[in-house]
């Protein structure tokens, strides 16, 4: 070792070896320094893992992986060995396998064969099928098939629509204002008001209301002085003067 290396070591600047287990059996790893041969005082726990393997003689299957430097185990699964699949009997659609390790059985509903979709009834949309080969019935429900709509009522503005099958309703509730398709003139809700003005749903009733700039309705201007006019709303009597010149 020179006389720098030999500083350097000195100093805690060791040039350290590759990470080595202490002694066999343990899996403790050490590292030391190969110019002075110093022993790193860090450590390192690290396993060596083997192959997977069942346990010896115990006919189950549990496998387990061991550490081939000190023989703890590092981890377990199960892993079976499955037969084929084969059905219970002839009208069961069960299938069973066994493993033949441990013996273990497992089982599975397995339709392979069934019927056409058919409707329950006439007036149904509800479906089913059976399985040809043990006669399990499914269900499941169509979809409706849906006529026009119309008005529920004379006097209502909410649709109804009903399957052509199973009469299954549906309803179309008029909630905003194109579904009132009839509505009235905006008018003025009182008289001597033409600011606020009103409408309704001539089928349904429904009444909407807004405020709008007066738009009055005046009549012809009348003098009042020999220098000013005035005219009158004929609904809410506002008055509106101009001045207009010496009539005299």
């Amino acid at each position: 070792m020179g006389l720098a290396g030999k500083v350097a070591c000195q100093v805690g600047i060791h040039s350290w070896q590759r990470w080595r287990y202490r002694e066999f059996g343990n899996c403790t790893k050490v590292r030391d320094c190969r110019r002075c041969g110093t022993i790193d005082s860090h450590t390192r726990f690290e396993h060596s893992p083997s192959e997977w393997a069942y346990i010896a003689n115990s006919g189950e299957c549990t496998m387990i992986q061991l550490c081939s430097n000190c023989s703890a185990v590092i981890d377990h699964r199960v892993e079976h060995s499955w037969a084929e699949w084969v059905y219970e009997s002839d009208r069961s659609c069960v299938r069973k396998q066994v493993c033949s390790r441990c013996g273990e059985p497992q089982s599975r509903n397995d339709h392979e064969s069934w019927t056409k979709w058919e409707f329950t009834s006439p007036d149904s949309c509800d479906q089913s099928r059976k399985c040809t080969r043990c006669g399990y019935t499914d269900s499941r429900s169509a979809p409706h098939n849906p006529g026009i709509w119309e008005y529920e009522a004379p006097n209502s503005c909410d649709q109804v629509r009903f399957c052509l099958r199973c009469r299954h309703r549906e309803t179309r509730y008029a909630m905003s204002e194109r579904d009132h398709d009839n509505w009235t003139e905006w008018r003025p809700v009182h008289a001597g008001d033409c600011g606020w003005q009103s409408r309704s749903c001539s089928r349904c009733g429904k009444k909407e209301m807004r405020q709008r700039p007066p738009r009055h309705e005046w009549s012809e201007y009348e003098p009042v002085s020999a220098t000013t006019e005035r005219r009158r709303c004929r609904h809410c009597g506002a008055e509106e003067s101009r001045k207009v010149g010496n009539r005299r």
